[in-house]
């Protein structure tokens, strides 16, 4: 369905060429009732829900006990087999963070969840910080003296020009507002330092293929979602400037929007059939997934920006 609103604008490029092209339900986490549409900007292709979703409808959405990044990490104090071992190594997801002395350095993760990256930053002899919306994910890292925030980034109301390293690992398509979002993250960020984002990409050849039925188009969850280009205008619009831009799409964009796709009518999520709980076809994928990433049309994109 393709719809025209010329009443709204794009948050983004302030077009006002903004069209319906789908009308859908989250397909991860069982909302199936209420349907949502999505719109695409004709100048930048950014793609947003219309209506926008309020945080808090949205925040209400998430499950504490079943939502990935609000669940305990491993502290290294567990016992792993060796096939939990060799199944990690052939399926590693990971964010491809830059790499850089972090001793004394102040560090903040946006979205850090149950703050995982922050433990390990903390072991290297970083200064942490979180921000973080779930109580138990808050509550799980401040057991570790993380130092997260329960609440925005605005709400937060954070040391101006004092971060060395801000970094929003597939949170930040989760944002309703980005554009204030980023004028925080301006104002937080010490002057040389770098901000890490890492989002979903409808430059992707999965998005391309599945369209509405592409794993990470995330409906409600990820209210916006970006490509290379329209992302690095946001940032840039702000005063930052890009350093860098790697693409990291793994087994979920294809295998996932697969699923997805064969679900379609039965309503079930993405974690539910015979495709996806396959260790060969997950094994198969994933490689898949890093030729698409060589060739820049992977399902994931990570951007460093330098203040």
């Amino acid at each position: 369905m393709e719809k025209i609103l010329s009443d709204q604008r794009c948050i983004v490029c302030n077009s006002n060429e903004l069209k319906i092209i789908y009308n859908t339900y989250d397909r991860h986490y069982g909302n199936v009732n209420k349907l949502f549409n999505v719109t695409e900007c004709n100048s930048c292709k950014l793609l947003a829900l219309s209506p926008m979703i309020t945080s808090d409808e949205l925040h209400s959405m998430y499950d504490d006990d079943t939502y990935y990044a609000y669940q305990p990490f491993e502290d290294g104090t567990q016992k792993i087999t060796l096939l939990q071992r060799i199944g990690r190594s052939v399926l590693k997801i990971k964010a491809m963070d830059p790499d850089f002395d972090c001793v004394n350095k102040h560090i903040l993760d946006i979205g850090c969840g149950s703050g995982r990256e922050l433990f390990f930053y903390k072991k290297r002899g970083a200064m942490v910080t979180g921000v973080e919306i779930s109580k138990s994910g808050t509550d799980f890292g401040n057991k570790y003296g993380l130092n997260i925030f329960n609440g925005t980034l605005k709400e937060a109301n954070l040391e101006g020009d004092k971060f060395d390293y801000i970094r929003s690992n597939h949170s930040f398509e989760h944002i309703t507002n980005p554009v204030e979002t980023v004028e925080e993250i301006y104002r937080i960020t010490k002057p040389g330092g770098r901000v890490f984002v890492g989002v979903p990409n409808t430059r992707s050849l999965p998005y391309r293929i599945f369209g509405k039925y592409w794993y990470y188009l995330g409906v409600p969850f990820h209210p916006v979602n970006y490509n290379p280009e329209n992302l690095i205008k946001l940032f840039e619009a702000k005063g930052f400037k890009k350093e860098k831009v790697n693409y990291n799409g793994n087994l979920h964009g294809v295998l996932g929007s697969l699923q997805i796709y064969l679900n379609r009518n039965n309503k079930k999520s993405s974690s539910e059939g015979l495709l996806v709980n396959n260790i060969l076809l997950k094994v198969v994928s994933h490689q898949v997934a890093k030729i698409f990433n060589l060739l820049k049309l992977g399902d994931c994109m990570e951007v460093t920006f330098i203040k």
